[in-house]
């Protein structure tokens, strides 16, 4: 279990007064000078830490860790960008940490900050997310298939399989050059695992007419259609935001016992069920919120801007699952 802040900032400032491990990977030396600027801004980066204020906390432990390279560095980088959500990057600062090696004389701290980051990451698995992404419609098979996730390009070998994914809001955008395509922005809960599909649409859907220049069946009905589709939307806009209130209220609650029973924002290991739970009613919230928006959003742009002659080729809707919910845009 990790120390509370202050006894971590005196094991970190002790870890940095002593030499790095003779076994440790080559590097220059290092002189007292850069030891003692390492540990102020190590110090400063745990206060920062304390105070909440993660992204001064992160830029100033990785000054540090560039200034001197240690496992009491190294874990620390681990738990605040954990804290920032970032909780890939996380596991691999842990997984560096843990597999750090050590000779037989190395300082006791650099053992306990090996030691504590093996515990720690087994316990920051549990929260990271993972989704698999499916492919259907025109094109899917094709060669020329694209797809991106948060504009980065996911190889073919990831597509279809659980993967891991940070918490929060993502962009998956599959594409077939001149033939399909379909956007679709997630949100995605911690620890859970979501299914998404991605089905693409013809790009020139709905650009057809009858011979007799009066418009296709399909048309005729789009107008009822649109205002269907606008109460479903609003419908589950509804059911989001009330699923966002819910929840928002009993995080509250369960925030102001954890007030009573924690000082200084750290809670005593009797509380850490308590302290998941409270996070997992607020990601709910935060979900249910997300949902609630797009979904009313989605009614309105059916409702009072998309025009009944409008060829459906683009459209937003948006979608609930297990793990994740988001809006998925055709084109």
């Amino acid at each position: 279990m990790r120390p509370d802040g202050f006894t971590s900032c005196l094991l970190l400032v002790a870890g940095l007064a002593l030499s790095a491990p003779a076994g440790a990977e080559p590097e220059p030396p290092t002189t007292e000078e850069t030891r003692n600027a390492a540990r102020e801004l190590a110090r400063d980066a745990v206060a920062a830490h304390d105070a909440g204020d993660y992204a001064r906390a992160l830029d100033l432990i990785d000054r540090a860790h560039r200034l001197v390279s240690a496992p009491t560095i190294s874990i620390w980088q681990a738990r605040i960008l954990a804290k920032l959500g970032r909780l890939i990057e996380a596991n691999e600062r842990y997984e560096s940490t843990r597999r750090a090696p050590l000779p037989p004389d190395a300082p006791d701290v650099f053992r306990a900050a090996v030691a504590d980051a093996a515990q720690e990451v087994e316990v920051l698995r549990k929260r990271i997310p993972r989704i698999r992404v499916r492919v259907s419609g025109p094109g899917a098979d094709s060669e020329s298939l694209v797809v991106t996730l948060d504009g980065k390009r996911v190889p073919q070998e990831l597509i279809g399989v659980l993967r891991t994914v940070d918490p929060g809001q993502h962009e998956l955008d599959a594409r077939v050059a001149g033939v399909s395509r379909i956007l679709k922005r997630v949100t995605v809960a911690e620890g859970s695992a979501a299914d998404i599909e991605l089905s693409l649409v013809p790009l020139d859907a709905g650009a057809s007419s009858s011979a007799d220049g009066e418009p296709p069946p399909a048309a005729q009905r789009s107008g009822s259609s649109r205002r269907t589709l606008a109460f479903v939307a609003a419908g589950i806009g509804v059911a989001g935001m009330a699923t966002g209130v819910g929840f928002g209220l009993s995080a509250q609650q369960k925030r102001s016992r954890l007030d009573e029973a924690c000082d200084d924002e750290k809670c005593p290991p009797s509380q850490q069920d308590a302290l998941d739970s409270f996070r997992t009613h607020r990601t709910a919230a935060w979900v249910g919120y997300g949902v609630g928006a797009a979904g009313l959003a989605s009614a309105a742009v059916l409702l009072f801007v998309v025009r009944d002659d409008a060829r459906p080729r683009t459209g937003v809707l948006p979608w609930l699952g297990p793990g994740g919910a988001g809006v998925a845009g055709r084109f």
